[in-house]
């Protein structure tokens, strides 16, 4: 019976994942979306941000992007290759914070974190989106685990690691 319950969970966790990612790749294109594509399209032809063109969000995630509009250019393909790594991005942030919600709490409480957060309707919405909120989220969750690390070992480099990481999130989006 244990392993009935077993297979099935894994099999609808399964579903649930491939169907969040289905969603998140193929929802509409955004005007934000749209906006970010031509801040690198601005940088990748000389323009600088602040100077040449104005811009409410500092370029740490337009340099952090740049190189695959670089390779992409100005097509659907950057687009595509784009809301892809945006994807991976936040399956990042949600492994991470999974392992940090299962070393605070317990591993039963990092599944039902998962499975919460696959079911937010707001994941299909923004976190997969080409938006700086992804990548700032994911440096948070990186500064948290680290800080997470040096309050339990007391090693400095945590607490340093902590600190860079949370400064790349401020810089990403203030």
């Amino acid at each position: 019976m244990n392993k009935f319950l077993l297979i099935a969970g894994s099999i609808l966790f399964l579903i649930l994942i491939y169907s969040v990612i289905l969603s998140g790749y193929h929802y509409q294109l955004d005007n934000d979306e749209i906006f970010h594509v031509n801040v690198l399209y601005q940088i990748a032809n000389g323009a600088h941000p602040y100077t040449s063109f104005f811009t409410i969000y500092t370029p740490v995630f337009h340099w952090f992007m740049l190189p695959i509009y670089i390779l992409f250019g100005p097509t659907f393909t950057t687009f595509h290759v784009l809301r892809v790594l945006m994807i991976v991005i936040f399956a990042l942030r949600v492994l991470l914070t999974a392992i940090l919600v299962r070393r605070i709490f317990s591993t039963l409480a990092a599944y039902i974190f998962v499975i919460l957060m696959l079911l937010d309707p707001f994941t299909i919405f923004s976190a997969m989106q080409i938006r700086p909120d992804n990548l700032m989220l994911c440096m948070v969750v990186l500064g948290f685990l680290s800080l997470q690390a040096a309050l339990k070992s007391k090693n400095t480099k945590y607490f340093f690691g902590s600190g860079v990481f949370f400064g790349l999130a401020v810089i990403t989006i203030i």
